[in-house]
């Protein structure tokens, strides 16, 4: 298990030193048991991805100001050099009140900068106890074999999408953060949030269909 935490003024010192409002905490996932880092994962074939996850109790997430209402708390990242909305085929927010939703992105999908949210939760995220989230994607950025992306939790199918995802030229990996974006991160005060993470899996070769229905045990709740 892994648990993350953010707070205000959280940040990394080279975006601080360089004025960047960000803030965060990260964790990159492996593909290897034993590995440091990550394979890249491939482009246009399917991969399979699942981890638990627990919000801990506290005070519902809020927005900062206009545009500052999300939070990323798992994606799918590529590019190191590129801006963080320009790579993230897929990513998990929560929004003021604590609903859930997810963005995807890709080179087809990305004019001037905009979000493409694709699915928002009707009732909000219920603290303290695990969730099972099991995505099945294919980055296919052109569209040329037919990229998708379906997302299940807690065994229920909250996405469905068919279409262009990814982009070009870009080596994919998951990773686990608080990750939110600021107006001024030192004087803004808000809401501690953490997270705990477990039961990571990545699959490039075969499925995870029976985690769908049957998710695996989870540590003990808080």
């Amino acid at each position: 298990m892994v648990r993350l935490e953010l707070r205000a003024g959280d940040q990394w010192p080279v975006e601080a030193k360089n004025g960047i409002s960000v803030e965060r905490t990260m964790i990159q996932a492996t593909t290897k048991l034993y590995g440091a880092t990550s394979e890249p994962l491939p482009l246009s074939r399917e991969v399979w991805w699942a981890f638990s996850f627990l919000l801990e109790p506290g005070a519902a997430f809020t927005g900062l100001a206009p545009g500052y209402d999300w939070l990323i708390f798992a994606d799918i990242h590529s590019d190191w050099n590129a801006s963080h909305a320009r790579a993230v085929p897929i990513q998990f927010e929560l929004r003021p009140d604590d609903f859930v939703t997810i963005e995807i992105h890709g080179t087809k999908l990305f004019p001037n900068n905009a979000p493409h949210l694709v699915y928002r939760s009707e009732q909000p995220l219920q603290r303290g106890i695990w969730h099972d989230m099991v995505v099945r994607l294919v980055m296919d950025p052109l569209n040329r074999i037919g990229g998708h992306a379906d997302a299940y939790m807690d065994g229920a199918q909250v996405l469905r999408y068919l279409g262009p995802l990814g982009f070009i030229g870009d080596l994919p990996y998951a990773q686990y953060q608080i990750y939110r974006d600021s107006p001024d991160p030192h004087r803004i005060h808000h809401e501690v949030v953490s997270i705990r993470y477990a039961n990571h899996q990545i699959v490039t070769s075969g499925r995870l269909w029976d985690r769908v229905g049957s998710p695996p045990s989870v540590p003990r709740s808080p």
